[in-house]
């Protein structure tokens, strides 16, 4: 049953068109005394080791470059939660360069702006602006972080301040659903042996219970319904010391769990109440059951003391997303006994117009804009269906993008509740009888052949949608699904140490654009006297400055998966999305050595082209040019060239440290060998000079020899 506005939600609706200014992030590095909170970058481990609070701001230093810009790479300020506007950043910031490098590089969203930044002696203010205001799912991929690469940078610059803003439309008031039962704690659990026992709830209702906690060595180790004291939520944690690495951060969680799974993209807005015994924190993420580790959104890093706080965020969930966890033995607390409490626990959606509507744009007239207020209504069509049309009859009211929704009444509500259409069986055509699938999936476009005047039909009780266009631009002519003939053998070697040893590309002839459809096809199988199966992984790549195709770009594509090799024939074929990570990519790119053994992989009869079917990708009669390879470490090469495997260089014996000669370096390297093994950075085999199996002060005494020319031919 449709729920609908009254006058006074139209009239602020209506009032609301006028743009106002939101603040994202506003920071004054002056008035902060630490920024440990923030310490969150993903380059090199010690990039903070760089930063302080100097003289008001935020300051770095460095006396040398490192190899590469992105040595040095982090997320210096926290970032925004919801990618949907275009947003204008204002940096502060001043530097003193004893190096040849006078530029900084930042990166918003994921994308390459504002890229390169000069920095100047005197402070300078520094703005530009970054437009993510489409609701292609593809500009969701990221978070709104800001990324800093400062490894060339020699010198000092200091970040007086930082600040994020956009411009959002006023939107209508909305009433909030809670979802979740006795967030409150205020009456005991109906089932308290509910627990989740190998990623599987267990007990009646369990799926309900809004609060898991795991306590180490209690229970199994599995989470179980918390525990309720005075009204709140609570866990202990359990001393866990001598465990491997990070994995002592999550023998001690709270859970929050939600009474569904969530489905992709819906906007919800999650809120509670927290404190602790003592200051300490808590680093959230997501998790299918309490255990099962999922990923995506996250209410990052909570920070507990002794006094009631409470949370509130809206956010876009992540799909099979069934509970945010609390890891609670960061920060070193894994150590010690510390009480964690938990209140008020809601999960709420907006209560909005619920039906079917669409609303629409053309992509190509500069203003892509939507106007999701007056989103069309689907009516009954008959014969089961529901039909509505979009776009005019004349060319300036055509169309050529649409988005489907179950809600409407916010900007937000409408894009979380859109739905996907599946064209992994073949495009969106100008056929009221294709019919295709479609699922659930906030943030979806739909992508319509050509701009016109088109009329959207939907089969609610099969899921199925078509597309009928009235008038408008002519149609497309699709072309042939057409194989590839050639047949491509990588003859790869041994495991050498990484998954990449091996590798074999597909090319394609032009960089792929962001939300670009792909489609890949190809038959393969693989001949081994080692092993009957061989997994592989993706990962995109692009044009390096050698020109080649063959240059890492982003560790996947869209989720797709590769293709596990045996010595039958199989068929693979995979529909992708080209998203943030992967835009201008120019290949997929299947590491080839996950397994041990050296296998012989063929490729044969490949189709890659765009899913619309309106351009190849690989030109069906090429003759193989579109692959590369890569055996042992060594080189790309273009077939039909044979790749050269990688071979080890040479060194003088006694060279432990590999600058090609025995010095001073070589006894320190043996040294610190001696002390760290591996992990000093060099290898038993280099270290073992004197060759006797083992690392220690022979292996000196030889080096000492060799440096003073008074060995014998056996340690020359």
């Amino acid at each position: 049953m449709k729920k609908l506005f009254t006058l006074l939600a139209l009239l602020t609706c209506f009032l609301g068109a006028n743009a106002i200014e939101k603040v994202d992030v506003d920071i004054d590095f002056s008035t902060l005394t630490d920024i440990s909170e923030w310490k969150h970058g993903w380059g090199s481990d010690n990039s903070w080791d760089y930063f302080d609070l100097d003289d008001g701001c935020l300051h770095f230093h460095s006396d040398e470059a490192t190899a590469n810009n992105y040595d040095i790479q982090l997320q210096p300020f926290p970032g925004v939660d919801d990618l949907d506007a275009s947003y204008t950043i204002t940096l502060t910031l001043r530097g003193v360069a004893t190096g040849e490098q006078s530029q900084i590089w930042f990166a918003f969203s994921g994308s390459e702006t504002p890229g390169w930044v000069d920095v100047t002696s005197d402070f300078q203010t520094v703005t530009f602006t970054d437009n993510v205001n489409n609701p292609d799912a593809q500009y969701f991929a990221n978070s709104g972080s800001f990324l800093m690469q400062c490894g060339s940078w020699v010198g000092d610059f200091w970040i007086k301040s930082v600040k994020i803003t956009h411009d959002e439309k006023e939107q209508a008031p909305v009433n909030w659903i809670n979802i979740i039962e006795n967030g409150d704690a205020s009456a005991a659990w109906a089932n308290p042996d509910a627990q989740v026992v190998a990623n599987a709830y267990e007990g009646d209702g369990a799926e309900t219970v809004c609060a898991y906690s795991k306590e180490y060595g209690y229970n199994e180790n599995n989470p179980h319904a918390a525990f309720i004291e005075d009204g709140a939520f609570y866990t202990t944690t359990q001393p866990c010391e001598d465990m491997d690495g990070a994995a002592e951060e999550w023998q001690n969680q709270f859970w929050i769990n939600f009474p569904r799974a969530l489905k992709d993209g819906e906007h919800l807005r999650l809120s509670f109440d927290y404190k602790a015994s003592e200051a300490a924190q808590g680093a959230g993420q997501g998790h299918r059951a309490p255990g099962d580790y999922l990923g995506g959104w996250g209410p990052g890093t909570i920070d507990f003391t002794t006094e009631w706080q409470t949370y509130t965020k809206e956010f876009d969930a992540t799909a099979d997303c069934h509970s945010i966890a609390f890891n609670l033995g960061g920060n070193g607390q894994f150590e010690k006994e510390i009480t964690f409490y938990f209140d008020n626990i809601k999960l709420e959606y907006m209560e909005l117009e619920e039906g079917w509507f669409v609303a629409s744009t053309d992509t190509e007239d500069g203003d892509p804009a939507y106007d999701f207020d007056n989103a069309i209504s689907f009516e009954d069509a008959g014969d089961g269906l529901i039909a509505a049309t979009v776009g005019g009859a004349t060319d300036d009211e055509w169309v050529n993008q649409i988005m489907i929704s179950t809600a409407k009444g916010n900007d937000k509500g409408f894009k979380g509740a859109t739905i996907k259409v599946d064209t992994s069986e073949g495009p969106i055509q100008n056929d009221p009888v294709d019919f295709h699938g479609f699922e659930a999936k906030g943030k979806t476009v739909i992508d319509l052949p050509v701009r016109g005047q088109w009329t959207i039909y939907i089969d609610e009780g099969s899921s199925l949608i078509s597309f009928e266009k009235i008038v408008g631009e002519e149609d497309k002519p699709l072309l042939e699904i057409i194989p590839n003939p050639t047949s491509i053998t990588l003859a790869g070697t041994a495991r050498v140490e990484q998954d990449w040893d091996n590798q074999f590309w597909i090319a394609a002839n032009r960089d792929l654009a962001q939300g670009e459809e792909i489609l890949i096809e190809f038959d393969y199988y693989m001949e081994s006297d080692e092993v009957d199966e061989a997994a592989t992984d993706i990962q995109a790549h692009n044009v390096g400055a050698d020109g080649n195709p063959t240059n890492y770009q982003y560790w996947g594509i869209d989720g797709v998966p590769g293709p596990t090799f045996t010595t039958e024939v199989q068929h693979y074929s995979k529909v992708f999305t080209v998203d943030a990570n992967c835009k201008n990519m120019r290949s997929i790119c299947f590491n080839m050595a996950k397994v041990e053994a050296p296998v012989n992989y063929t490729i044969e009869n490949v189709v890659f082209m765009l899913n619309d079917r309106s351009e190849y990708l690989v030109d069906p009669e090429d003759e193989g040019t579109f692959a590369w390879r890569k055996i042992g470490r060594g080189g790309a090469y273009q077939y039909p060239a044979e790749p050269e495997p990688y071979v080890e260089p040479e060194y003088p014996k006694g060279d432990v440290n590999h600058d090609n000669e025995v010095g001073v370096g070589d006894l320190i390297a043996v040294s610190n060998y001696m002390a760290e093994g591996e992990e000093s950075g060099y290898t038993f085999e280099a270290a073992n000079v004197n060759e006797d199996e083992e690392v220690g002060v022979g292996d000196l005494i030889t080096i000492s020899n060799i440096m003073a020319g008074a060995g014998n031919e056996e340690n020359q």
